[in-house]
């Protein structure tokens, strides 16, 4: 039984994540997809949520983080649980949130963990650069065979910032088979 709960835009602050986090950990949670965009979580319900995605009865698969408040410090905590291998998520959205290249790079380091086992990754409205670019591409070189799905739109990657996502697909054997990111709109490009 797959359980989806969609909390988002609910008035939920930090403190909300402490019960969130301990329902994860129920032997009998069933839950597989959690929205909990356009809340004010920020960096400290994250913490205390990612407690509760470490736990070994956790089965979620889906997490939507959008406008959430967050900031490079949820990524650190984010990065445990992409490097666990007891780790069920396989989707994460932390788009619209100011996570910048500092965050990616923290998310890298999860990411490019063997262990890590996500397929899903959206980063839009993210403030990230060509920096940022670098960070991924290593990631995904480092461990090819997950991640099928990257969204870097309207960040501010410019042409070397895609050139270096590019490079990183054609050396590696990644199964990324959906970039969103080339638009004349979100990096600055001429689209033709």
């Amino acid at each position: 039984m797959s359980l989806l709960v969609r909390l988002n835009d609910c008035n939920l602050a930090p403190d909300c994540c402490q019960e969130l986090s301990r329902s994860l950990g129920f032997s009998s949670n069933e839950l597989n997809h959690l929205n909990l965009s356009d809340n004010r979580l920020k960096d400290s319900g994250i913490k205390q949520l990612c407690s509760g995605l470490l736990g070994p009865h956790c089965r979620l698969k889906t997490l939507k983080l959008n406008r959430c408040d967050l900031t490079q410090m949820s990524c650190e905590s984010l990065a445990t649980v992409l490097s666990c291998p007891k780790s069920a998520l396989r989707e994460l959205d932390l788009s619209d949130n100011d996570i910048e290249n500092s965050g990616v790079k923290l998310l890298s380091e999860g990411l490019g963990k063997p262990s890590c086992k996500l397929e899903t990754l959206r980063l839009s409205f993210c403030n990230i650069t060509e920096e940022g670019c670098e960070f991924l591409a290593k990631a995904v070189k480092s461990n090819p065979s997950h991640l099928s799905e990257l969204d870097l739109s309207y960040n501010h990657l410019g042409l070397l910032g895609v050139r270096i996502i590019h490079d990183a697909l054609e050396e590696g054997r990644c199964e990324l088979t959906r970039l969103q990111s080339i638009t004349t709109k979100n990096t600055g490009l001429n689209q033709d």
